[in-house]
């Protein structure tokens, strides 16, 4: 195997695993939770912004919310952690920016006649 090839396996290789390092748990347009990117090695020193979205519920209205941020570090990794049962039909995705950018929006979204609360941790490097 020539040096090209093992750096296009090798390359490959870290491409799908952060593919499966996204919670797959969908519903609707988005996910119920996101965890994004390399969250193994993020530590507590590489968390650049840090949010928690409540709304309460509104009878036969579905709320809504964004987060966004931005910076000079790259991020390497995104959470997004509902504190609601998967059942209330949250959701959250990302709308701009995300993995290696310096930018990143979420938009979350309750289900109908529910509230919606999220954690989200954005962790960056330089």
């Amino acid at each position: 195997m020539t040096f090209r090839a093992i750096i296009f396996v090798a390359i490959a290789i870290a491409s799908l695993h952060q593919l499966a390092q996204a919670a797959i748990l969908k519903k609707g347009d988005g996910q119920f939770e996101l965890r994004l990117g390399n969250c193994n090695d993020a530590t507590m020193a590489d968390l650049v912004f840090q949010d928690h979205v409540h709304l309460t519920r509104i009878p036969f209205v579905t709320r809504s919310a964004e987060s966004s941020w931005h910076g000079n570090e790259r991020i390497i990794c995104i959470i997004a952690l509902s504190q609601k049962e998967q059942s209330k039909g949250s959701t959250v995705s990302i709308t701009a920016g995300g993995i290696n950018q310096h930018f990143v929006t979420l938009k979350m979204k309750s289900g109908s006649s529910h509230g919606l609360e999220y954690n989200i941790q954005v962790f960056g490097r330089m």
